[in-house]
């Protein structure tokens, strides 16, 4: 009997092992996707191994945790969805670069090359390039959460809830306490439609808003009126495609800052061209034909038939070429798609005739001063719009050769480019049908260049410098080239000519400082590096960071702000931003965003000592602002520009955006979805009137924080008149008053101002060498006419 326990505890231990094994997989905790979609197990050995091991083995679960809390303007949220995603390099959309193997820094969702777009739209259509969700999880009553089965290294963490959106960046794995905002978002509807004159809605469109920084997908369809709506969405830059089967998908940018975006998407059909290819009026078998966004490769290729048919399907919206060639003839097409809906298309570019004639090919060497080839040069031929726009561009290769064609024989505009090269403009040469041969020399660049590094030999990046001739140091204006240092501190200045200039550092990241240098030469110039740098972040009205933003930073004395900007950046992923003061003082720190019918500021002053300074930058909460803007008769005026800026603000900050501002209605009414700011000002302006009632030195309006509805009424202009004659009375029938030109038989004008006070009136003759005649006038108010009588032109005056 005790033979046989000893099988049956052996069995009952395997079965054991087995429910064990079995029971860890299915509970083992999901892990990060490789590249093939297969998952990847820490706890899995080998069975038998398992089973004899003579001690149990130590565990090797990696697997992390982020704990933390979700909270709104109200406290803790529950009910909320938490995701914690990461990019896969190589495979994710903003990891994915423009062009393959090139160097250049925008990444496919921010290409606008004809194959890159197409690369996009295949790899959304299969919905591929999205960062994974690689744990979920929803918060409890107390807004707490806890993703689980996380691998070592960094997540972007989304909160999803009816109450809005939050998105924090860079949150390590293994994190605890970590506490993530909910705001307001961006909530983003709109129409898709189709190209006609009174646009249809098209139902049943897929509208997908890629977030770049980080390739989340957020997807919508649009319902039987075309409508569709998208949100919340945290704020920042968004690729937005819309595709439908039957239609070309469009690719669009969205910059979604406000809290509610409106947009609408034209989808247009495919276009096809349709021909044949003819010599003498015979049809030729197996001649190209290419179709070509100039001056790129051709994106679209075939041969004709056996009766000299070709057909092209599918032809996106955008102007093309098309190009048959045949026995060293050609032919040439231009084909108009943006510009016609596709009923006219195709009765256009249906059953084409392309007749083939004697074309060129050009081929040459590039050669730098010592007749050395120059490898890489970019080479374009051009032909004007009676030759139909033919535009080829190419690169020479090691030898420094090139050939470029098919082209119309005759005048050819050439531009030659490369590095360290002047560039060749309007080199015009005419070339015979057949094989010809055009060779260029290009002259040698004269370039200072060099390092800037700090004390401790380490490059300084970002810092601006200048080349100035000697003699034009007394104009601040006046430079021979500038340029940034590179991430390697490295920079590359352009001289007119040899000879000796002034070199100056300006001073963004360290002391401003001027050498003497010579041209051509290289510099290693050690710098001190600037000790006042003011860091700080920007948030939202419910402290969640804002990518993106304009800040920039303004000189203050006796706590008024004088009109000098001193420094500007952009917010990073996580809010953050970085400036370097000139000095230690104090200074207004500003930041802005300006969006079609959306702006707000928020500005603080700070004491920027040698140890730096930091701030937070905080924007209230965005609220509606309507108005009207009517004469002084109270008439309202349509088409009248109105934009709301910051009082502090440098250009760029509408960049990435739609142009800021909109434009009155019928009823002279204009509305802004979203404004908030201490230091708000309204713009208001249409050709013909004057400035707006009220309005201060600048042209604007000071808009109090809290208002709601504005009334702007805008005066026409005062005008000076008169009578402009020569010294015998007759009159000077062509003459400028202030820069304005005006032609009168009788020498008469009406000039209207743009400015109250004292006003210089200046009114002269064209290419004349006398000097202009001058005369003062004082204006006090609008909507008067000032009249200067005759003026008579005297060339000793």
């Amino acid at each position: 009997m005790r033979r046989l326990l000893v099988p049956g505890a052996v069995i009952a231990v395997l079965c054991l092992a087995v429910w064990l094994a079995l029971g860890n997989s299915r509970g083992a905790a999901p892990q990060r996707q490789s590249t093939d979609g297969s998952r990847a197990s820490s706890r899995s050995l080998p069975l038998f191994q398992a089973l004899f091991q003579a001690t149990p083995s130590p565990s090797r679960d990696t697997r992390l945790r982020i704990r933390g809390t979700v909270r709104g303007p109200g406290g803790p949220v529950s009910g909320a969805r938490v995701l914690a995603s990461a990019p896969v390099a190589g495979e994710s959309l903003s990891t994915l670069p423009c062009e393959k193997g090139s160097s250049r820094r925008e990444s496919l969702l921010d290409c606008d090359e004809e194959q890159a777009r197409e690369q996009l739209l295949s790899l959304v259509a299969q919905r591929h390039g999205e960062a994974p969700v690689l744990s979920r999880a929803t918060t409890t009553e107390e807004g707490s959460f806890s993703l689980e089965g996380l691998e070592a290294g960094p997540y972007t963490l989304w909160v999803e809830s009816a109450q809005g959106t939050g998105l924090r960046h860079d949150v390590p794995a293994g994190s605890e306490g970590v506490e993530l905002q909910l705001g307001a978002g961006t909530r983003l509807s709109g129409r898709v439609v189709d190209e006609a004159e009174a646009p249809v809605p098209i139902p049943g469109a897929l509208v997908t808003a890629i977030f770049k920084p980080h390739s989340r997908f957020f997807e919508a369809v649009s319902d039987g009126e075309g409508r569709f709506q998208l949100g919340p969405m945290p704020p920042g830059e968004y690729t937005l495609i819309t595709s439908k089967e039957g239609w070309l998908s469009s690719v669009t940018g969205l910059t979604g800052y406000a809290p509610e975006e409106e947009l609408t998407t034209t989808l247009y059909r495919p276009r096809r061209v349709t021909g044949r290819v003819l010599r003498s009026g015979t049809p030729v078998a197996g001649a190209e034909v290419v179709v070509q966004d100039p001056p790129l490769e051709p994106i679209l290729k075939t041969l004709t038939d056996t009766e000299g048919r070709f057909s092209f399907e599918g032809l996106p919206p955008l102007r093309r070429k098309v190009i048959a060639t045949h026995g060293g003839e050609g032919a040439f097409l231009e084909v108009v798609t943006d510009e016609l809906n596709t009923l006219e298309f195709e009765r256009r570019y249906t059953n084409v005739t392309l007749e083939l004639a004697p074309v060129s090919y050009v081929r040459g060497v590039v050669l730098d001063e010592l007749r050395r080839p120059i490898e890489g040069a970019s080479i374009e031929a051009q032909q004007d719009p009676e030759m139909g726009f033919i535009w080829m561009r190419g690169r020479t290769d090691a030898q420094g050769r090139y050939r470029l064609g098919p082209v119309k024989p005759g005048l050819v505009r050439f531009e030659v480019r490369a590095d360290k090269h002047d560039v060749l403009l309007d080199q015009m040469h005419t070339v015979p049908a057949g094989e010809s041969a055009v060779d260029f020399t290009l002259p040698q660049e004269v370039l200072v260049e060099g390092t800037v590094v700090d004390a401790a030999g380490q490059p300084v990046a970002g810092e601006q410098v200048m080349l100035r001739a000697l003699d034009d140091l007394g104009n601040p204006r006046m430079w021979e080239s500038s340029g940034e240092t590179g991430l390697d501190g490295r920079f590359s200045l352009e001289a007119s000519r040899a000879g000796s200039y002034r070199l100056e550092v300006s001073g963004r990241m360290t002391v401003p400082q001027a050498v003497e240098v010579v041209a051509p030469s290289t510099q290693r110039i050690l710098a001190e590096r600037l000790t006042t740098i003011l860091e700080g972040e920007v948030v939202d009205e419910a402290g969640i960071p804002l990518p993106g933003v304009s800040v920039s930073l303004w000189t203050v004395t006796s706590g008024e702000l004088e009109d000098y900007l001193v420094r500007g950046t952009f917010s990073d992923l996580q809010g953050r931003f970085s400036l370097t003061a000139p000095e230690e003082g104090r200074y207004r720190v500003v930041a802005g965003q300006m969006q079609g019918v959306f702006s707000r500021e928020t500005s603080q002053v700070v004491e920027v000592g040698k140890g730096g300074a930091r701030v937070r930058l905080r924007f209230a909460a965005a609220h509606r602002l309507s108005g009207v803007v009517v004469d002084r008769r109270g008439q309202p005026i349509a088409d009248a520009n109105v934009r709301v800026q910051p009082a502090f603000h440098k250009m760029e900050i509408s960049c990435g955006g739609s142009t800021p501002g909109t434009r009155t209605d019928s009823d002279g009414r204009f509305t802004f979805r979203g404004v908030s700011g201490e230091l708000l000002r309204l713009h208001v302006w249409k050709e013909g009137f004057g400035r707006a009632e009220g309005a201060g030195p600048q042209g604007s309006i000071p808009l109090s924080p809290d208002a709601r509805e504005v009334r702007v009424v805008l005066v026409d202009p005062a005008v000076v008149k008169g009578r402009f004659v020569h010294e015998d009375g007759s009159p000077v029938t062509h003459f400028s008053v202030n820069g304005e030109s005006y032609e009168d038989k009788e020498g008469r004008f009406a000039h209207p101002l743009d400015r109250l006070g004292t006003v210089l009136i200046e009114l002269y003759l064209p290419e004349s060498p006398h000097e202009s005649v001058r005369r003062t006038v004082t204006i006090h108010q609008e909507e008067v006419e000032v009249d200067l009588g005759t003026i008579t032109f005297k060339p000793e005056e």
